[in-house]
């Protein structure tokens, strides 16, 4: 009996180490916390500004409700994406993974590096030291596996290197063509009480779950009855406690120079403030979509 109550808490404690956000989206934070988002435009999913690790997703208007269109899982100056938001072509070659990793040479477009097939292992290693050392490493900071026996849809993983396997954070998610119905995020345990985004804090108490911050950095605890709220702060967009062209407090807050490997084929000032603070009807944060960046 003891064992068994033993394992229970570990699988609840596991469960607590993962975000997903499905369908049309629905999301179910760290903790726990179920919500409908049936909002369009970038967010940041899950942000970690203590390792520098942020996983932002896209969702736009299907035929069917809001579904989730792109994901992006950013380490330091380098991400690893998918995003075929918005794509009109039936031949655009967006429904694959792509990384960015902007280099003297590499800028604008040619910032987009393709990458060789994520290589396939089974399920039973998806969490397997060796089994990840390998694999090859790209830019430096991920490693992408695929799961074998998938059918209709391709199971995707890719992986933060870090020192520590354990400190490496996960992004899985299902995709076929224009569709991707599951994406989960399991954090590691030196991300707890330090996350936030739509995936919430993960600090074992849903009423802290979803955050938003004033200009002076005060945290304010919202329900799910206030999603407008989260909606607009931790949208890439950001316009959410603006004082004036000069002082912005939200989740974005990124240094204008970011935006070069975000939307590596926007035409920008770094000292543009008209630039920096983009039109709050723009629910998309580049002013030209990475789908029409990978189909140059």
């Amino acid at each position: 009996m003891k064992f068994l109550f033993i394992l229970l808490i570990l699988i609840e404690y596991l469960r607590a180490q993962e975000c997903s956000v499905k369908y049309h989206p629905y999301i179910t934070t760290f903790d726990g916390m179920h919500y409908g988002f049936p909002y369009s435009g970038d967010h940041f999913i899950m942000y970690d500004d203590f390792k520098n690790t942020r996983v932002t997703s896209g969702f736009q208007q299907c035929s069917y409700g809001p579904c989730t269109c792109a994901v992006y899982l950013q380490k330091n100056r380098k991400l690893m994406f998918v995003d075929f938001c918005n794509v009109q072509s039936n031949n655009s070659p967006t429904s694959k993974i792509y990384g960015v990793s902007v280099e003297r040479s590499f800028i604008g477009f040619k910032a987009i590096r393709k990458l060789s097939p994520c290589p396939f292992i089974s399920s039973l290693h998806e969490n397997n030291t060796k089994t990840w050392d390998s694999i090859p490493t790209i830019l430096e900071s991920f490693k992408c596996a695929r799961l074998q026996g998938s059918n209709y849809y391709t199971y995707y993983l890719i992986r933060t290197v870090e020192k520590n396997f354990e400190d490496s954070l996960l992004v899985k998610f299902q995709l076929k063509n224009k569709d991707m119905p599951i994406l989960t995020i399991r954090a590691p345990d030196s991300a707890n009480r330090s996350t936030g985004g739509l995936c919430g804090r993960w600090d074992g108490n849903q009423n802290t779950d979803l955050y938003v911050l004033d200009q002076h950095g005060i945290e304010s605890f919202l329900s799910t009855s206030n999603l407008t709220l989260i909606k607009e702060f931790w949208n890439l967009n950001s316009v959410y406690n603006k004082r004036s062209s000069y002082s912005k407090r939200c989740a974005e807050c990124m240094l204008m120079s970011e935006r070069s490997f975000y939307c590596p084929c926007d035409d920008f000032n770094l000292f543009d403030q008209n630039n920096y603070n983009l039109p709050p009807n723009r629910l998309n944060y580049c002013k030209v979509p990475m789908h029409v960046c990978v189909e140059k």
